[in-house]
């Protein structure tokens, strides 16, 4: 289960960045309004960087669907509840790209695609956190952040959410200044302020979590608490970079990229917790059972 799910994870998260590519390139159309076929073809005439790019990232998710099945399939005894929701998120996540296509690129559901797709991503990094064994010997589970992580991991989801409509409703440069942005009445200008005030929910969300998540663990796992503050301190960053080099292509994806990681850091860290504390608890049962009846009033 756990090399499945490592491959399953590492192959979604390249998937989604290829579609941050087709989406910053304006290559959603490459295809035509074919699906699954591209123009018609099974392997379309390759003339045309767009057509190239979206059959690309059609097989590749072909490709991915099947890693990602297998590890539905190693994990439905182990981890059902997770394997459940990874198939489900599989099969929403492709239902809308079909509709995305069809109905041409709509910003709501391209939106909804790149959520589903992060939140696939996140549901593998669970899968991957519960196939650790004795999760609990890697962290001091009363002083875990389980509560805030899980907080920290939602809004972590939305602002990514959010910056794919900021993406699709081209409304990168909608505040010029790479700081300074205000509400007004125009929607573009209202989802570029509400994703850099997010961002700044989530700076303090994840260095919060993540503080107390480093003290109350060792070894690889505290590592990846300062890699997570690291991470959204750098998206930050990238976020006024992004707009001060006018949408370059490579910031763009930069931006991207790390948020997927600290969104998978994130989940894998939020499931270890909740993996350990129910070990611990199962653990105690047979203890508390033991306790004749009347102990407890001597």
């Amino acid at each position: 289960m756990r090399v499945w799910a490592a491959l399953a994870t590492v192959a979604v998260f390249l998937l989604l960045l290829l579609g941050g590519v087709v989406s910053v390139t304006e290559s959603g159309m490459g295809c035509g309004d074919d699906w699954p076929l591209c123009k018609g073809y099974l392997i379309p005439p390759l003339d045309d960087p767009a057509t190239v790019l979206e059959w690309l990232h059609r097989v590749m998710g072909g490709l991915v669907g099947l890693l990602v099945l297998g590890a539905v399939v190693t994990a439905w005894r182990p981890a059902p509840d997770l394997a459940k929701l990874v198939l489900l998120l599989l099969i929403l996540q492709i239902a809308l790209g079909a509709v995305t296509v069809k109905l041409e690129l709509p910003p709501l559901v391209s939106t909804l695609h790149m959520a589903v797709g992060t939140a696939l991503l996140g549901a593998l990094a669970a899968l991957l956190a519960r196939a650790r064994p004795r999760p609990q010997e890697a962290l001091a589970v009363g002083a875990f952040p389980v509560g805030l992580l899980g907080v920290a991991l939602g809004a972590t989801l939305l602002q990514i959410a959010v910056g794919a409509a900021v993406r699709h409703l081209n409304a990168g440069l909608a505040c010029p200044h790479p700081v300074i942005c205000w509400p007004s009445e125009h929607l573009t200008v209202n989802v570029q302020f509400a994703h850099r005030v997010l961002g700044l929910a989530v700076l303090g969300l994840v260095h919060a979590a993540a503080s107390r998540w480093a003290r109350a663990s060792h070894g690889g796992l505290r590592a990846l608490a300062y890699g997570a503050m690291g991470l959204v301190t750098l998206q930050l960053v990238l976020g006024a970079l992004t707009v001060s080099t006018r949408l370059h292509l490579h910031t763009r994806l930069t931006h991207m990229a790390v948020a997927l990681v600290l969104f998978a850091i994130l989940a894998y860290a939020y499931e270890l917790g909740r993996t350990a504390l129910r070990s611990q608890q199962t653990a105690a049962r047979p203890e508390a059972a033991s306790v004749p009846s009347g102990a407890s009033a001597r």
